[in-house]
């Protein structure tokens, strides 16, 4: 019984889910209620994630019906050992000093796989309404969240080299989604008394 069970690795290209048939009709269903972006919308929602985060670091990116819970994933990418290897690699050629404090990172040595996105996921709904908008504020939180995004995937996946260059980001996304706070009223300053001489 076990034997005919063939294991796949859900971070391999290509992979389809079983009952893929069944999985077409339902997201035909949901691209016609609205529940997720329709096929021209997320080609084009992939286009523009791809150019945010460019060929140095993704080999591509497109809309993906086997996600159900991700806003996105990294696939296609070399193991999480295979990554630390290659850090080390990178630590020996910087003369065993840290290679990340030198400026040196595994990002630039290419494109570290392909980002498949969820097109029925809030976030990417939310996200292919905003990517167009002509306020430069909302520009720059999308490609911020584009690119937490796919940091989000590479830890995932287990292949990002240093966590601490997210954090300015993350930061930054908080404060947007924190509703500001009430101004407080300055102090009103006492009226000065005057005297006639």
């Amino acid at each position: 019984m076990l034997a005919d069970l063939k294991i796949v690795n859900a971070e391999e290209e290509g992979v389809e889910l079983p009952g893929g048939d069944a999985n077409d009709a339902e997201a035909d269903e949901c691209e016609e209620s609205g529940e997720v972006l329709s096929t021209a919308e997320a080609a084009k929602l992939c286009g523009w994630i791809q150019g945010v985060l460019s060929e140095s670091k993704v080999k591509g990116v497109r809309a993906s019906t086997r996600l159900t819970d991700s806003p996105a994933m990294l696939v296609g990418h070399q193991s999480a050992a295979v990554r630390k290897l290659q850090q080390v690699q990178l630590q020996m050629a910087a003369g065993h000093k840290d290679a990340t404090a030198m400026g040196m990172s595994l990002d630039d040595m290419g494109p570290i796989g392909t980002l498949e996105i969820n097109p029925s996921h809030p976030i990417m709904r939310q996200l292919g309404a905003v990517y167009t908008s002509r306020s430069e504020p909302t520009k720059v939180m999308a490609e911020a969240i584009v690119f937490q995004l796919f940091d989000n995937s590479k830890i995932a996946a287990g292949v990002l080299d240093d966590p601490r260059s997210m954090l300015e980001r993350l930061n930054k996304i908080m404060a947007a989604a924190i509703p500001a706070g009430r101004k407080k009223a300055a102090p009103k300053k006492k009226a000065t008394e005057t005297t006639e001489e």
